[in-house]
């Protein structure tokens, strides 16, 4: 597994985070209340948050139930609640052309 710390020296005081973001490269499963999945890339994770890259159309607003599995495959998936809020289109990689970020609530059952 790869990652680096996303820090902005620059960022006004307003727009700093509480927490670090790691980039890392990963799977992530996404599962909707009907029934419907799909699959994704995560680009940045923090300890209240997760960006990724995916093959579903979301919507702002939109809860979501996400498994993050980490390179190592002896590592346990992140289970994870989340709630949409920014999606858009981006349209450079067709097979995974939504850009999600989404606010989490970790699942430690």
């Amino acid at each position: 597994m790869s990652f680096s710390l996303l820090h902005d020296p620059l960022a006004s005081y307003s727009e700093r985070r509480d927490f670090y973001r790691m980039v890392i490269d990963c799977e992530v499963r996404i599962l909707l209340s009907d029934g419907t999945s799909g699959k994704g890339k995560v680009r940045n994770l923090s300890s209240n948050g997760i960006a990724f890259c995916c093959d579903l159309e979301l919507v702002e607003g939109q809860f979501v139930d996400l498994s993050v599995q980490m390179m190592d495959e002896r590592a346990q998936p992140l289970n994870a609640n989340g709630e949409v809020i920014r999606a858009c289109l981006e349209n450079k990689d067709t097979s995974m052309p939504f850009e999600i970020a989404c606010s989490i609530a970790v699942d430690y059952q």
